[in-house]
């Protein structure tokens, strides 16, 4: 039987001014969430990075249905979301 949940550790995490921590990582979750009115299961991505700044841990998640697109548009997106936070200098 296949696992209902495939995890996979892809790199560090990569945040701008984030404190730098080695423990700091991002995760793939390939996984299938129930269809909408009981229909047939959807496959379903999330990437979830944990980093710190500072003294607090930030988890940062981009949950992805797998036919929104491309595995390459998906990196696209999970990079722009993390570039997005904002930390002071």
């Amino acid at each position: 039987a296949q696992p209902a949940v495939r995890a996979s550790e892809l790199a560090p995490a990569a945040v701008p001014r984030m404190t730098p921590q080695p423990d700091s990582r991002t995760w793939r979750f390939e996984a299938r969430r129930p269809g909408e009115g009981g229909g047939a299961s959807v496959p379903l991505t999330v990437t979830a990075s944990h980093f710190s700044h500072g003294l607090t841990v930030f988890q940062a998640s981009v949950w992805q249905p797998d036919e929104a697109g491309s595995a390459h548009s998906g990196r696209e997106g999970v990079t722009t979301f993390l570039q997005g936070f904002h930390f002071p200098g």
